[in-house]
């Protein structure tokens, strides 16, 4: 579930099970390791970590770029 517009939409992650509920009540949820969650994120979107927290992280997609794992096939 991206927020915003295309040309600036972030991604909502959690640190903790308790960080989400606050955003979104009980709910279905799945953790990743910060590496794949890197490649699972769309082409020009940045995150917001811990939405709903006391001190929520924006991380732009532009910070993020040099994060990105770069695919095998592309080596």
């Amino acid at each position: 579930m991206a927020i915003g517009q295309p040309e600036s939409a972030v991604i909502p992650a959690f640190s903790s099970p308790g960080e989400l509920a606050r955003f979104a009540g009980a709910c279905e949820w799945f953790s990743t390791t910060g590496e794949d969650l890197m490649t699972l994120l769309p082409e020009g979107h940045g995150l917001v970590v811990d939405l709903a927290g006391a001190n929520p992280q924006l991380l732009p997609a532009e910070m993020l770029a040099p994060l990105r794992v770069e695919d095998a096939a592309d080596e």
